[in-house]
Parts: C-alpha cells; structure tokens; sequence
C-alpha cells in the first residue's frame, strides 16, 4: 500500500525548531508485499528521499535506506531476483541493523548525538521519528538534521559566548582546585606504591625459603605447616600485587611493552589453569577465536593477559553451574592494525543493576558480604578497567542477578607479520571430508566444535546426549555411511561418556570408528578406563583449537597406520538414489553424472532453474542438486517456487543441496532463506559430494519412515 509524501515545504524559523517532530521527514511508506519494481520505480523517481517505510497491515515494521536499496539490486543477479519479488524477500536476505527510532520530542541536539554515536557505517543514515501522540512513523534524512543544528547552533552562540564570561572565574577556581586534588593523589599513588615494594621485598624471602625448606625431608607435621605458611603467603603476595597495579595506575606509572606475541598461545596459557579450577565445580570453561581472528600480533601480552585473567578468574569464582566463556572477535582490520573485542561470558550469580558502575570503584565489591564469601580486595575491577582505559579500549558490563554477566572490552594492536604462523592451517587435507559426530551437551561447546570441524574441511553432526549418539551411530553404520571420527564429552547426564564407549565397544559394526574423548577433570584414572574401553585419546577441557587439531591428525594418523580408521571412506546408501541436477556447465555436469552413476545412483540433468522448476513438477527425485547461478532463471528463484509448488501439493520437500563457487556466509543465509538444505561449494571432491547427497538423501528417508 503506497501512502503520499508528507514533508513540510521548509524551514520558516530556525530558531523554534528544536525538537525532531518539527522536521521535514518523509513518510513514504509500502506494503511487505509490494513488489521489488515498484520500490525501483519510486527511488528512480524521487532521487532525494531517505528511504521508505515498510508496512504489515499499515503497521510499521521495518525501514529501507535508499543506500541499502541500491546497493542490493547493484549485486549480481540482484536487480533481476528481487525486481520480481515482494519487498519482504529483499528484507529477509539484507543484512541490516534495525534504523535508530526517537521521538518526534527529542530535541535536535540529542539526536545528532544519537546519530553521531551509531557505528561509522550507519553513523550518517537516515533515521525514524516516531510521534508518541499520533502513533505515525516517519524517515528524517540526517543532512536535515544536521542543517537545522548548525541554524540553532549558530543563533546561540552569542547566548554562549555571554556565558563563557560569567563562567570564567569558576573555571580558574576549578582548575586550582583539581591540581590541588591531582597532586594529593599522586603522593597518593607514590605512598602505595613505596609501601607495596617495602613489602614484597621480605614477602619474596618469606615464600623462596618456604619453598626451599619444602624439598627437604620433613615430617608430615613440619610439611603441613609449611604449606600454610607457603598458601597464605601466595595469597598476601596477590593482594599487594594488586595494591602495587593500582597505585602505578594511579600515579600514571604503568608502562606498557610492544613486543610481538601469539594470541591463541596466551590465551591457552590462561585458560589451561583456569580450567582446572572451573572443571572441580563442574563449570565448563570455553574459549571461542574463530580462524578470522588473526593470531600473529604487537602489543603487551602480559597487560592483556592480566585483564583477561582478572575477569576470568572473577567469572569462574562467581558461578557456580554453567559455563563461562571468553569470546575473541576480530572488528575490523585496516593499515596493519586489528581492533580485537574480548568477551567474558558467565552464568554466575550476576550484579545488582544498582551496583554496575560502582563495581569498577576501587576497594569496592558489588556485595560486602561476598568478600566474606569469595575473598579478594575489590580491586581487581578497577585495575583491569584502568588498564584496558591506557590500552584505548573502554571495560563495560552487562548482567543480571540469578543469570550472569558479560564484560566486554575492545583494544586495537598492530599485526606482525615477522612471527612465524603458529595456529593449525585452517583445512588440512587429511581432514577434508572426514565425517565427525560431536556429542555434548552443553549447547556452547557443541557450537565451538562444530564451527572448528567446518573450518578444518570435517562434516560435523552434532547430538547433545549419549543415547543419541548411539543412535545416530547405529543408522550411520546400518546405511554404510560410518562416522571416521567421534569427539565425546565425558562428562554428561544419564548417559555419560564412559557410558556411551562401553556401549560401543559391545557392537563390533561401530567399535571401528575413532573416538576422542574431551573431559573436564584431569584425573590419572580417567586416562586409564578411557585406554581400557578403546578410546584413542583424552583431552582435558578447555581445548584449544591448535590442541584440538594436533590430537586429532595425531591420533588419526596413528589409526590410519594401525587399519583402524578411514578418513572420509563413502559407503553406498540403502537403496540408489533418483537425482535431479539443475547445472549449465558441461564440465560440472559429467563430473558429477560420473560420481553419482558410479555409485548406482540415476541422474537427470538439467540446464536452468525453469528445466529443474518442469522436471520437479513432472517426476518425483531423492535429491535435487541446484546450481546457484544459470541464465534464464538462477538457482535460488528457481527453489523458491519448487518449495511453493510443494507447499501448494501438500506433499513432502525433497532435499535440496546448493552447488556454488560462492560460500560466504551471505550466500549461505539467502540460501537457508529460499528453502535450501545443504551446500557443496565448487570446487568439490568425490567424497564431499557423494557425503553430502546421501547424507541428505538418508536424513529424508529416516524421517518418510
């Protein structure tokens, strides 16, 4: 439904324009269901309008820049796919941030503040105004808004300019006394940190002997008072190392190295303790770097490895069940430096909402009485915060009592292309292909595993219990499709891990397949009953990627040798299959014929989206395979209406796997939009192909029976 544009001709007093309801604003506005052509047609004919707003029953529910517009229809096939199809498509398949909403009340001043503090790329995009009286939602172009800011700004400026005068002695005042308060905190800062040094000189005397004296022969009374002395010390020695943190932060003596390290190697350097702690509460300890994360850097390790500890350490000392996780993503990347951004995730006992901005207070916890409870000196807050402030980045928290918390920092360091490249490659050939089955039940870990599998070239399945680990084994192995490699959690309700290999070893048909185990208590005894059930390995959570990866290559390796394992070996699915390809290459097209007819399978090929549309209306197929780009009609217009002619028939969907050279994450998600249910990216091997056609072939027979 197409409304008129309502804007107010002009600007005819800038100086009672003060609140964003009183600017011209566009309220152009379209139906979900309008097709693509007629927004083309509408843009084309009013160049200067911001955008338009999207409707569902004349109630607003999203917003289209005419930047965003553009910019789709200039992709490839863009302006021919979503020209002839309802505006809502386009919506699902843009990536876009919801547009910033004020009310009409807001003033002009705060909503260029507003503006100005969104991201850089949204930073000068359009934004909506919304009249809380009248309920109508309207665009406003931010070049209106900053025209009718610089009017305003400059008729008071001789309103400020009459201010400054009467300011100015204040600020004299002000200014002497802030040197007087900055002087008396940095003989502050030099008192504490004088006394920090007077005391670790002897503390240092204190624990060496300690120690010294516990490698001598003692009696048992003797060690058990020794290793008193020596805990309680280690436990002094962490509250003055604070103190000494704080008062250079204070004093502003805190000096920072610029030195290359490896960042998965620092942090698995914390991580590995910290796990031990986690693992006897029976918390799982997670770390999340995805391979876009670079791993070669120049910064300060020990500073960033301090802050992550201090906030890991809290997060690991405040939860009591769950998880905590540090996650590692790379913002963005531009002149040899990266802007990384750390998050620490629990599901501890959470903050108070009262208590978010004084926790970062020095001496100050969020509740006193978990000093009694949890120890510590309250400092360690406002040191990593001071600490991240001197690296650029700003410590900020999110949380809630009874759920977690979140800290969240970002820091940009220079990348150092001097370090040799330590992190795992990220496909090793005698991973590509290999079918792996990940079994955990803890949803977080499942996620990690699974993306590192799919990064490594794996075909990952991921269950979250024994029992259907069992299970999803059995069909494997009954339909000649085995899993090569299993990752199981030991640690598991109902159905632990050991559980799960004494099952396996009872049933010959599986015991071939190669299982890693993955636990969260590093205990002598485990590593035993793991090698008596014939588990070819255990890692001790939390596991790094590089650790991952070497136990696996290792361990397949060994099997390989042994006769134990076949790395991406296809069996025949249960009966052959009936396929339709949808393929304009001749190249393509024989390849793919030979595969699938060398495994008995029958082949129908196509060469275009409206072939494939015909023969899915005409016959009946086990497996569709849909090349993503074909003159005439492409392969995602051409799933949209099998899925619809399916949904008109009532009948079944057949699975349908996307062929495409193309494999961002984008391609993906408009994929997964139009109804596809797999990818085989080009260019493929054998066993990728044949994997991924019979797995889904497998999938729709288990659930038709």
């Amino acid at each position: 439904m197409l409304h008129g544009v309502m804007t107010h001709p002009t600007f005819s007093n800038f100086g009672s324009v003060l609140r964003i309801g009183e600017l011209p604003c566009s309220a152009t506005a379209f139906d979900l269901a309008t097709p693509g052509a007629e927004i083309s047609r509408f843009f084309k004919n009013h160049g200067g309008s911001p955008g338009i707003i999207i409707t569902q029953k004349s109630v607003p529910v999203s917003a289209l820049t005419q930047a965003a517009f553009l910019r789709v229809m200039s992709r490839p096939y863009g302006l021919e796919h979503f020209t002839v199809r309802p505006i809502g498509a386009l919506l699902e398949c843009l990536n876009h941030s919801p547009m910033l909403l004020l009310s009409a009340e807001c003033t002009i001043q705060e909503a260029v503040e507003r503006c100005l503090a969104r991201d850089s790329v949204e930073m000068y995009e359009p934004f909506l105004v919304e009249d809380e009286n009248h309920g109508h939602i309207r665009m406003v172009d931010f070049r209106t808004l900053l025209l009718a800011s610089t009017e305003i700004f400059a008729q008071r400026n001789q309103q400020l300019a009459d201010a400054i005068s009467a300011h100015q002695r204040t600020e004299t005042e002000l200014r002497a006394a802030k040197k007087e308060a900055d002087k008396a905190n940095l003989v502050k800062g030099e008192f504490l940190a004088n006394m920090s040094h007077e005391i670790r000189t002897p503390m240092n005397g204190i624990l060496g002997m300690t120690e010294l004296a516990l490698d001598t022969e003692l009696t048992v009374e003797q060690r058990e008072y020794l290793t008193l002395v020596q805990q309680s010390g280690n436990a002094l020695l962490g509250i003055i190392n604070d103190i000494l943190d704080f008062s250079k932060i204070e004093a502003g003596k805190v000096v920072f190295e610029k030195i290359g390290f490896c960042l998965r190697e620092v942090v698995a350097e914390i991580i590995k303790p910290l796990g031990i702690r986690a693992g006897q509460k029976s918390v799982e300890l997670l770390a999340d770097i995805p391979a876009s994360v670079p791993d070669d850097l120049i910064g300060d390790p020990g500073r960033l490895r301090q802050v992550i500890i201090n906030l890991l350490g809290n997060a690991v000392k405040f939860t009591e069940k769950g998880e905590v996780m540090l996650e590692v993503r790379s913002v963005e990347q531009i002149n040899g430096h990266v802007k990384l951004r750390f998050g620490i995730v629990d599901t501890g006992i959470g903050i108070p909402e009262d208590k978010l901005k004084s926790i970062f207070s020095p001496f100050v916890q969020a509740d006193g009485s978990t000093t009694r409870r949890f120890g510590g000196t309250g400092l360690g807050l406002a040191i990593s915060s001071g600490l991240v402030e001197q690296m650029g980045g700003h410590l900020k928290v999110e949380s809630k009592v009874g759920q977690g918390s979140r800290f969240e920092f970002a820091v940009t360091l220079e990348r150092c292309s001097e370090i040799e490249q330590k992190i795992p490659p990220a496909r090793p050939e005698r991973l590509k292909g290999l079918r792996t089955l990940i079994v955990d039940d803890n949803h977080t870990n499942r996620r990690i595993l699974e993306e590192m599998a799919w990064n490594w070239g794996m075909l990952p399945v991921v269950v979250d219990s024994g029992r259907k680990a069992l299970l999803e084994l059995e069909i494997a192995a009954q339909h000649g499709t085995p899993y090569g490699l299993v990752l199981l959690d030991a640690m598991m309700p109902e159905m632990d891990g050991f559980m799960v290999a004494e099952a396996l070893a009872k049933q010959p048909e599986i015991i071939r397949t190669t299982v890693i185990m993955l636990s969260s208590a590093a205990q002598a005894c485990e590593s035993e009953r793991a090698r008596q059930l014939g588990i070819a390995g255990v890692l001790y959570k939390p596991v790094t990627q590089s650790d991952l990866l070497k136990a696996v290559l290792a361990i397949l390796g060994k099997a390989a040798a042994n006769g134990n394992v076949r790395i991406g070996q296809m069996a025949q699915t249960s009966r052959p299959l009936r396929v339709l390809m949808a393929e304009d290459n001749l190249v393509n097209q024989q390849l793919a014929r030979r595969f699938l007819v060398h495994r008995g399978h029958e082949v129908m090929i196509v060469r275009d989206g409206l072939e494939a549309i015909a023969a899915a209306k005409n016959g009946t197929f086990d497996v569709i395979l849909m090349d993503i780009q074909m003159p005439n009609m492409d392969g995602l217009e051409a799933t949209l209406q099998i899925r619809e002619m399916e949904l008109a028939r009532g009948g079944r969907q057949t699975p349908i796997a996307a062929m495409t050279a193309r494999a961002m994450k984008e391609d993906m998600e408009r994929c997964l939009a139009v109804g596809i249910d797999a990818f085989i990216s080009k260019p493929f091997t054998r066993e990728e192909f044949l994997t991924t056609v019979e797995r889904i072939a497998r999938v729709e027979m288990k659930l038709a029976g």
